[in-house]
């Protein structure tokens, strides 16, 4: 999580040092796993004025996974399980 904000951040201050970047406003959105990644930045970044959280799980993804599995799993059909491993 750590990477991928500093990643975002670094290039946010970039494109708001582009001269066809409008500065006034900084929405930033995610959808499934980066909708995390995108919460976690607008956490970090007071210059973000609207976040769109689309399709997350702030659980993160392997839960997602996991929650799929035994919504379709049965006694003899152990999905999640292997999932783990």
């Amino acid at each position: 999580m750590e990477y991928y904000v500093k990643r975002d951040e670094a290039v946010i201050r970039h494109l708001r040092q582009q001269p066809w970047v409008a500065t006034s406003h900084l929405v930033v959105a995610g959808h499934s796993e980066g909708a995390t990644v995108a919460a976690k930045l607008a956490a970090e970044m007071p210059e973000v004025s609207a976040l769109i959280y689309s399709g997350g799980n702030p659980m993160g993804r392997t839960m997602t996974v996991i929650e799929r599995d035994r919504m379709r799993e049965r006694d003899s059909t152990p999905l999640a399980e292997a999932d783990f491993k």
